[in-house]
């Protein structure tokens, strides 16, 4: 199980979607990026639309500059709130 911490430091709960690997639903970079893609299945979003890196995804890589694995220029960007 683990805590997942919003960008504030808030905590969000305990998750984990793949049993066994520890890995949370939500992550600490990639739920507040505007290309995060939120339909089908799997961790995708336009940059990574094969599936993100673990690196990004646990939040070991804020990914604001081309990951090594991309083929193409997407960043993060975060999304804009009202």
């Amino acid at each position: 199980m683990v805590v997942i911490r919003n960008r504030c430091g808030e905590t969000m709960g305990n998750f984990v979607i793949d049993k066994g690997l520890n890995i949370p639903t939500y992550s600490t970079v990639c739920t507040y990026c505007r290309h995060l893609l939120l339909m089908g299945k799997g961790r995708k979003c336009k940059a990574f639309p094969a599936g993100i890196p673990m690196d990004i995804w646990m939040g070991d890589n804020n990914h604001t500059q081309i990951h090594p694995d991309q083929t193409n220029n997407v960043v993060f960007e975060e999304i804009e709130t009202p």
